[in-house]
């Protein structure tokens, strides 16, 4: 038995050896110390806030652990120290078949004793990993072996579990990290775990009212996470409307996800001039987090810009993520709709703004597409005599843009084409269409953007004079003419 116990200490020193190297975890402490066996983790956590963050610890004592204490005198000194011997074992016969089922121990009963000796097969080949993987198939059933919890609190800056009883521990972390350490003494650990983390991006800086904005959240998940689920919050302004249809790529075929939807919450109106928010979540479920360890999923969606939209004010579509208590800062992406001013005025006296024409928007110069919008807002005294129009969503019922003193709103960064349908009274219309560039720059001192005018008086010809085509119409005549002449000669020549 005394050869047994022997083994046992070099089985220790393997299994302290793969404990220590685990990316999860790193030990300080073990054998060679005398003090009462324990387990204290230290938290080593980069991402911002974490450090306050409670996390729970829950402890499976794979193998129960004997040591005998001997009395050593030094020879030179005569100084007295102790060394000691450790033996593990389990002592229940559910406990050896978890452990041999695994094939990676040699498990020895003692004869008329609830006691099986438990020694590693190949002490060079089995490491932490392999030790860890073992505990965590399918196959084996973690539920038989001695168990309990310590947690480290908001408050605290370590979790301690108190005194246990000497053995070979298996931990889980309720973030997700693992390790196994043996306890013969006080054991410190420091923790070092990534949390799961997200960035979020979109296609556009500007958009047009029903428009449409794309919108990738990548959700980083860290190769210890937990079988637990990861919840996107996604935050939007009023002036979008969320698609709550989700594309997901980049997950692991089991269990299939590609696709997901957003779940609509809270609305908080807005006040001071800040504009209202709705707030969406989707929940990333446990086993689909578990099976994509150490991967990246991206989630791709969509939203319009909306009537509610403010000019030249971001909408802003934020998003983070939350897990075990753990939120990520938000990643802000936002859009930007635009307008422009005009003025219909006399040619002579661009003073002098004229009421009556009429107008149509399109984006090109030439054909191209009709930009139809409806009146926001009419003339008045209170606005100064402004028309505001917006560009109109599918659907509604649209109007012809009508001068004076107009502003068109929701509109992109781009070169926008006004056609002149009907002209001031007795003014002329415009042939060609005007361009006008939308912008995000701050408008001249009175606030207009471009001045369109017009002239009185009859149409004169492009050239400027009586015009040609009375030339052309006359020389066709004579021409007509001198060929009948022509033929007429010939007749009266052969009489």
């Amino acid at each position: 038995m005394r050869k047994m116990k022997k083994m046992m200490v070099a089985v220790a020193a393997v299994m302290a050896l793969a404990a220590g190297s685990l990316t999860a975890f790193a030990t300080e402490g073990g054998e060679g110390t005398t003090s009462t066996p324990s387990i204290t983790i230290v938290p080593n956590n980069t991402a911002a806030g974490t450090q306050s963050l409670a996390i729970q610890y829950t402890y499976y004592q794979i193998l129960e652990a004997s040591i005998d204490m001997d009395s050593v005198v030094d020879p030179d000194s005569g100084a007295t120290t102790t060394a000691g011997t450790a033996a593990y074992f389990v002592t229940t016969q559910e406990r050896a078949d978890q452990l041999d089922g695994t094939g990676l121990f040699n498990i020895t009963k003692v004869d008329g004793q609830n006691k099986w000796y438990v020694e590693l097969k190949d002490r060079s080949e089995t490491g932490a990993h392999e030790l860890i993987d073992a505990f965590e198939a399918g196959t084996f059933d973690l539920t038989v072996f001695p168990t309990g919890t310590f947690d480290k609190t908001a408050g605290e800056a370590q979790a301690e579990s108190g005194e246990l009883a000497p053995g070979y521990y298996y931990i889980q972390s309720s973030l997700g990290t693992k390790a196994a350490v043996q306890t013969l003494s006080a054991v410190t650990i420091n923790e070092k775990n990534t949390y799961p983390s997200n960035t979020k991006t979109d296609d556009k800086e500007y958009a047009a009212i029903d428009d449409t904005v794309t919108y990738t959240v990548t959700v980083i998940i860290p190769e210890s996470v937990a079988s637990k689920p990861i919840t996107i919050v996604d935050t939007i302004t009023d002036g979008l409307t969320l698609d709550t249809a989700v594309t997901v790529a980049g997950a692991a075929d089991e269990p299939a996800y590609t696709t997901a939807a957003f779940t609509a919450g809270a609305h908080t109106a807005g006040t001071d001039g800040a504009q209202g928010t709705t707030m969406y979540t989707l929940e990333i479920p446990a086993a689909t987090v578990f099976a994509n360890k150490g991967k990246t999923l991206t989630f791709t969606y969509t939203a319009k810009v909306n009537e509610n939209a403010v000019v030249l004010q971001q909408e802003h579509n934020k998003a983070h993520i939350t897990y075990d208590g753990f939120e990520t800062v938000d990643a802000d992406t936002d859009v930007t709709t635009l307008a422009f001013d005009f003025q219909k005025v006399d040619g002579s006296d661009k003073t002098t703004v004229l009421a009556g024409a009429e107008f149509r928007l399109y984006d090109a110069d030439v054909e191209g597409n009709e930009i139809e919008v409806v009146l926001k807002e009419a003339a008045s005294e209170q606005n100064g005599q402004v028309n505001t129009y917006r560009v109109a969503k599918a659907g509604e019922e649209v109007v012809v843009i009508t001068a004076g003193t107009v502003r068109i709103e929701g509109l992109d960064n781009k070169v926008y084409y006004l056609e002149e349908t009907k002209a001031p009274t007795g003014y002329n219309k415009l042939d060609g269409r005007s361009a006008l560039h939308a912008t995000a720059g701050t408008a001249p001192a009175d606030n207009i953007d471009a001045k369109i005018e017009n002239n009185k008086g009859g149409v004169l010809p492009s050239t400027g004079g009586i015009g040609t085509t009375i030339f052309y119409v006359i020389g066709a005549i004579l021409v007509l003419a001198a060929g009948v002449l022509l033929v007429a000669r010939r007749r009266t020549r052969d009489e």
